[in-house]
């Protein structure tokens, strides 16, 4: 009862270890040093036969709408009150013009439940563009993310679960393990992996497997969309799998281009060439609290090297 995750199921968590284990060891996946690839397929040896997450892995210690502080923090900090009312932030978080050209161009029937629609469509908004070139009716989080009360009634959103680790995501770790890997991995299929993780985020998102298949079938030939299509299947699995974390895990994809180069974005227009960060920075209570130990850092270094698993 005291397990706000997995509810005490030890086998649930041997999966999410296992699955949080090769996410790891897949970032270190395009070191090429000596050590690294041995310890890589030691590891991976390791992991053979090893079973992985599949279900959605949530967190929810008993959210609900009876008052603020125990509302889910993420709708109550840009959703809605427990009375159903707009929060402050509610309209801070929009779509960015890239992300609702790729849903648009490609019909995905999950652009409205990511985001809040015009005429079907997702708006977004050029990152770095002022308020004067800002479309005036851009895209919000979707019910999906940010569910809309009904009659001021909030408990549906107040209550529901966080997401540690989505279903998709985990099944496009496996995709990308199976491909790189298919020699440790003969068990698993890399499209398979790949076509189930897309429908896993139609599944999450509340849209219907029949649009699943249809929209599969749509981007099949398309270059870096479809499995079939793509001469660089690293490619399809890293831009399918920002697609069905977006909203939720986006770090994962800053992560994911870091060591790969996919998903591919274009730079905010206030970026000034500088291209775009490999690190985050150390918090300043880090540099308070563990003096001895933080590396010195500034604001250049973090275009200028990554961490362990890029350099």
């Amino acid at each position: 009862a005291e397990d706000a995750m997995l509810a005490g199921n030890m086998q649930r968590w041997k999966q999410f270890a296992n699955t949080i284990k090769l996410r790891i060891l897949l970032r270190q996946s395009e070191l090429t040093d000596t050590e690294t690839t041995t310890y890589i397929d030691q590891q991976l040896d390791a992991l053979a036969g090893a079973q992985f997450v599949d279900f959605n892995v949530t967190i929810n210690p008993g959210y609900n709408a009876t008052n603020a502080n125990r509302q889910n923090p993420f709708y109550g900090a840009y959703g809605y009150t427990i009375n159903g009312q707009e929060t402050g932030n509610r309209s801070l978080v929009t779509a960015s013009l890239h992300a609702a050209n790729e849903l648009n161009n490609t019909a995905d029937p999950r652009r409205s439940r990511l985001f809040t629609t015009t005429g079907g469509l997702v708006v977004g908004i050029e990152q770095g563009a002022d308020s004067g070139a800002a479309a005036d009716n851009p895209s919000f989080l979707g019910p999906a993310i940010i569910p809309v009360p009904v009659s001021g009634n909030a408990s549906v959103g107040s209550s529901m679960s966080g997401y540690v680790m989505t279903l998709s995501e985990a099944k496009f770790i496996l995709a990308e393990a199976a491909y790189r890997y298919p020699a440790k991995f003969g068990g698993y299929d890399a499209q398979t992996l790949f076509t189930e993780g897309i429908q896993a985020s139609f599944t999450r998102l509340g849209v219907t497997p029949a649009a699943g298949a249809t929209y599969l079938a749509n981007i099949d030939s398309i270059d870096g969309y479809g499995w079939n299509g793509s001469a660089n299947k690293i490619e399809a699995i890293m831009t399918q799998k920002w697609i069905a974390v977006m909203n939720v895990h986006a770090i994962e994809s800053w992560i994911d281009y870091v060591r790969t180069g996919f998903p591919e974005t274009p730079l905010a227009l206030t970026n000034g060439g500088v291209g775009k960060p490999k690190r985050l920075m150390y918090p300043a209570s880090e540099y308070i609290s563990n003096t001895s130990n933080v590396p010195a850092q500034t604001s250049a270094t973090v275009f200028a090297t990554g961490p362990f698993w890029s350099e």
